[in-house]
């Protein structure tokens, strides 16, 4: 959760997002973010909540009393389905149908709280706990939205994610463009920030064995080069040349019409390696070697003895933040013992 949406959280008294909304049981999605202190898109909201719960081992807890909510205010399976992982779309569904069937046979149940008997009964045997692929997903990109939080511009961002390991940036660049051309197609793209993603998100779609995607965006590019180069952003100085690109309409046909509900964790799962932070190497005059990273809160390090045999620790801070003190640390005794850095 954001700083802004924490500071906003303490005036209301309560410290967990979920108390807070636990308070107002039945109204809908709208009329929940409109109780909030500040202004917050409604999505957003229900997002954060959504997160809180599995943060807290509580998901299935909120989801009956998320559906709740829904029947109370009278909305759809859409908005029942905003607090669901796409992985999870099977089960939103299945529940959605077997409470829409309840309630065709007995239409004068409600239920008024996530302990209504019968939907307990109806949610049972249903799992909604994440994947591990899925828990990876999700943590690689809240360590994105954490270094770009403060960041002020589109360019901004791009030199935060540059101190990650690429893999990051990949993720960031295929979701921004993903979202603008679903939301509003190419054109939208460029006008709302002048592609300044498009690179990185053509290089990442390559990396992601998806040439035919990365293609597409490619081909914006050279469109938006030759009918509308004041969108293109002065910082991209290498363009796709294609002799006779086709439009932002058509290459938005091209987009849709490709399955992308997989992109982000195939790329976890083929490349690992492009998420893992990069080795410190030291180096002795005795012909010694070691190298030290932290990988979250996990430190890793390799000792080269002076035979070529090379030994391997691991061990686990209690945070990512406690295993950068401790490698830098680390570092500090080696250089002191006549290592240098390689």
């Amino acid at each position: 959760m954001s700083s802004e949406l924490v500071a906003a959280l303490k005036k209301t008294g309560k410290s967990s997002l979920l108390d807070w909304a636990e308070q107002f049981p039945k109204l809908g999605m709208v009329e929940l973010a409109q109780k909030f202190p500040i202004k917050v898109p409604p999505i957003r909201l229900v997002r954060e909540l959504a997160a809180e719960a599995r943060t807290r081992g509580s998901f299935a807890d909120f989801a009956r009393a998320w559906m709740v909510r829904v029947l109370n205010a009278e909305l759809d399976s859409i908005t029942w389905g905003y607090i669901f992982d796409d992985e999870q779309a099977q089960q939103a569904k299945m529940l959605w149908a077997r409470v829409e069937s309840e309630r065709k046979a007995k239409p004068k149940w409600l239920p008024q709280s996530g302990d209504d008997a019968r939907l307990l009964e109806l949610f049972s045997g249903v799992e909604l706990s994440r994947s591990p692929r899925t828990e990876r997903l999700i943590a690689a990109f809240a360590r994105i939205d954490d270094i770009c939080e403060s960041a002020k511009d589109d360019h901004a961002v791009l030199r935060a994610l540059a101190k990650l390991p690429p893999g990051y940036g990949f993720l960031h660049a295929v979701r921004w463009v993903d979202a603008e051309v679903s939301n509003g197609g190419f054109e939208q793209l460029y006008r709302n920030n002048h592609g300044v993603e498009v690179p990185l998100a053509i290089e990442a779609l390559r990396q992601m064995k998806r040439d035919e995607l990365s293609a597409i965006v490619a081909e914006s590019l050279a469109f938006a080069h030759a009918q509308h180069p004041e969108l293109v952003d002065d910082s991209i100085d290498v363009v796709p040349k294609i002799a006779m690109p086709r439009t932002w309409a058509q290459l938005d046909q091209a987009w849709y019409a490709l399955p992308r509900h997989d992109l982000y964790a195939t790329l976890l799962d083929s490349l690992p390696h492009l998420f893992e932070p990069p080795f410190t190497v030291l180096k002795h005059a005795d012909g010694r070697a070691w190298k030290v990273r932290a990988n979250g809160a996990q430190i890793e390090i390799h000792i080269i003895l002076d035979d070529g045999h090379e030994l391997t620790r691991e061990r686990k801070e209690a945070t990512p933040a406690a295993a950068q003190r401790e490698v830098h640390r680390l570092i500090e005794e080696q250089l002191r013992d006549g290592f240098v850095v390689s």
